[in-house]
């Protein structure tokens, strides 16, 4: 290859420059390849600019060829999995990269090994089929999310995310939920919220005894339309209802207010309803005998002065 500069040019002339001898001659054959130049730059170039972005990535990056040996990996990899540098720039095959991670403890140990490299022979089709995706919750605590993801020519490309604060907010923002359940469930008033559409989004269990309907944890297909037909149909014709009805079609109201309700037991009720943030409603149904019934649902303390 041979560059030529040529004024007033940008770029140089590359030719692939061939020399054939023939007796005492020698014949010289120039071909343009400032195109094959240009590319093979380019090539340099892009993959240059996919290696720093993929050292870059907190996400741990393994491609694998299509004989299974590590050919590409990024500095997240050693930092999550805590594997020599050294070992991994020694192109290991797939199966050694695993059993190495298992002998690190990145990956939850089997009670059976046999069965455990039966599901890594599996991972490998999985991952060259493009589906391959599941959460290794580790010794220490952590908690890997792997994907699997084809590549072009039979390589396998591995993502490895640490994902433990991800699913320890998780479960703290599920234990929240499950605490506030449990303590609207504990109140004698009927709780009731709906969504700025209205869906309803939650009832404790005093609403369940007070009106007697069938929803139960799964409320997802219960509307204000559904909760209406049953108030409705057990109580006599009042005025709160349709106040109720035009807060939930005009999106809500900007001050709480209350209203009485008569039962067709003749219980009377007092019914509150308050907006909600991002257009959610609260309806608050509260019985005198409910209240005179608290002390049924909680076991009696005496207590003494000492």
């Amino acid at each position: 290859m041979h560059r030529i500069d040529v004024p007033g040019h940008d770029k140089p002339i590359w030719y692939d420059v061939t020399c054939v001898k023939r007796g005492t001659e020698t014949i010289y054959f120039a071909i343009d390849a400032s195109a094959v130049v240009f590319a093979q730059d380019a090539q340099k170039t892009f993959v240059q600019i996919l290696t720093k972005t993929f050292a870059q990535l907190s996400v741990g990056l393994a491609i694998f060829d299509a004989d299974r040996r590590l050919v590409l990996f990024n500095p997240a990899l050693v930092d999550l999995t805590g594997l020599p540098a050294h070992f991994l720039i020694g192109r290991p095959a797939l199966f050694s990269f695993l059993d190495r991670l298992r002998d690190q403890n990145m990956i939850l140990e089997p009670k059976d090994y046999s069965s455990w490299r039966g599901q890594m022979v599996a991972l490998e089709p999985a991952a060259a089929e493009g589906n391959y995706h599941e959460t290794w919750l580790l010794p220490n605590g952590q908690t890997f999310r792997v994907t699997g993801k084809p590549h072009p020519n039979g390589a396998i490309a591995f993502l490895m995310e640490d994902i433990s604060d991800e699913i320890s907010l998780t479960r703290k923002f599920r234990s929240q939920i499950d605490t506030s359940a449990a303590v609207i469930d504990n109140l004698t008033a009927a709780v009731f919220v709906f969504s700025s559409s209205g869906s309803l989004i939650m009832a404790n269990q005093a609403h369940r005894d007070l009106w007697g309907t069938g929803v139960d944890g799964s409320i997802a297909s219960w509307d204000f339309s559904d909760e209406m037909t049953s108030w409705k149909s057990a109580s006599a014709p009042l005025p709160v209802w349709m106040k109720l009805t035009d807060a939930l079609k005009r999106g809500g109201t900007r001050k709480p207010w209350q209203g009485t309700v008569w039962l067709d037991s003749h219980m009377e009720l007092t019914c509150q309803y308050a907006p909600l943030p991002n257009g959610n409603h609260q309806i608050i149904f509260i019985s005198s005998e409910h209240e005179a019934d608290t002390s049924a649902r909680f076991e009696p303390v005496e207590f003494r002065a000492s």
